[in-house]
């Protein structure tokens, strides 16, 4: 079985899925731009593309036209193809061309973004093509299980493919990060709170609001915050912080790619904290032992967190106030406590989602449609 992935990106992150992938079928990933450093593997089948940056709303995004799509297709002789949601639409639209003329399969992966007439003009003119890539589809493949809900009541086959950016940890590193929970709670180390955000610095991150929140707080620890990320928005939060003036409670320290370095960094704090859009913040976090503190995100966070027990979720809209009252609540726990919440944060991690039950997932749903075709 010939596997084809049409997406607009290869992101560095999702390097580990494919080599999984890899492992057990024949996968290709035809890209138009990369994310990151990523080593050049046979899975990667990079295509032309014209890269136009938009803004629908308050999110900027890139539309990419890969025009060779089907040309690309035709070259490699796909059994099933699998394409990116909505926000690869014009690649997406030319594959299923692809699709109906020669009669392979093809399936539809994202977030659970479905038609709505609550949405911009562009939206709403866009509506009718996206119905239409959806009814020809074959079924759908669900980041999480609330996209699999959403997908589910199109009528379609749909099958949940665990989000994971993180290889299965050996028992030694799980045994090592244990360790580091432990010293970090003993009462002797105990002496400030280290507070986490990590993920690209835009808008729709809510990273003001954080920041606003740790110039207030009155907690009874010491504390202070650490940022990884950069992003359009990061010299606009460090003129926040110095206005606010509390450069010495806040730690800019950019976008981080060596993960030795970045896991440091993240396992020396206490708890992470998303007050955005998160996704694969949540995992990051947890798998280096952090409870995560946060809000509806892309809805990959309902599966990992299990609320007071390895994190904690809100379900209102996310303020100042609500993010001051949950970093409060983790404080008031015994140290005992803060690192039971600590150790089922990772546990939660490093035994359901990976990213080899990620690409299980993916080649047994393959296999199911294909099989059914």
């Amino acid at each position: 079985m010939r596997i084809i992935v049409v997406q607009r990106f290869l992101p560095h992150y999702r390097y580990n899925f494919y080599e999984n992938v890899a492992k057990q079928a024949n996968v290709s990933l035809l890209y138009s731009c990369k994310l990151g450093e990523v080593s050049k593997r046979k899975w990667q089948y990079k295509t032309f593309g014209i890269s136009i940056n938009i803004k629908v709303g308050h999110l900027k995004d890139k539309l990419v036209i890969s025009p060779f799509v089907i040309f690309d297709l035709y070259r490699i002789k796909p059994s099933i193809v699998v394409l990116e949601d909505i926000s690869g639409l014009p690649n997406s639209l030319m594959a299923m061309i692809y699709c109906k003329i020669t009669r392979t399969p093809y399936l539809i992966w994202g977030l659970g973004n479905i038609p709505s007439k609550k949405r911009s003009i562009l939206r709403k003119l866009l509506n009718p093509c996206i119905e239409y890539l959806y009814k020809n589809s074959s079924g759908f493949l669900g980041y999480s299980r609330h996209a699999c809900n959403i997908y589910s009541a199109i009528g379609k086959p749909t099958y949940w493919v665990p989000n994971a950016t993180l290889n299965r940890p050996s028992t030694a590193t799980v045994e090592k990060t244990l360790d580091l929970i432990s010293q970090k709670y003993d009462v002797q180390n105990y002496k400030a709170l280290r507070i986490l955000f990590i993920g690209r610095l835009l808008h729709q991150k809510k990273v003001d609001l954080l920041i606003y929140a740790i110039s207030t707080l009155k907690i009874r620890v010491k504390f202070c915050l650490d940022i990884i990320g950069d992003g359009p928005c990061a010299k606009e939060l460090q003129e926040q912080v110095n206005q606010l003036e509390i450069q010495d409670k806040v730690t800019f320290h950019g976008a981080i790619y060596d993960e030795a370095t970045k896991n440091k960094i993240i396992g020396s704090c206490h708890i992470s904290v998303i007050p955005g859009l998160g996704g694969l913040a949540v995992q990051e976090s947890m798998a280096n032992g952090l409870p995560v503190l946060c809000g509806s995100t892309d809805g990959t966070e309902k599966d990992h967190i299990i609320n007071g027990v390895n994190g904690y979720l809100v379900s209102e809209p996310i303020t100042v106030e609500i993010i001051q009252k949950m970093i409060s609540k983790f404080c008031d726990l015994s140290l005992y406590e803060k690192e039971a919440v600590s150790r089922a944060a990772l546990s939660c991690v490093s035994t359901n989602y990976n990213s080899e039950t990620m690409a299980n997932a993916f080649v047994a749903s393959c296999l199911a449609t294909k099989g059914q075709h």
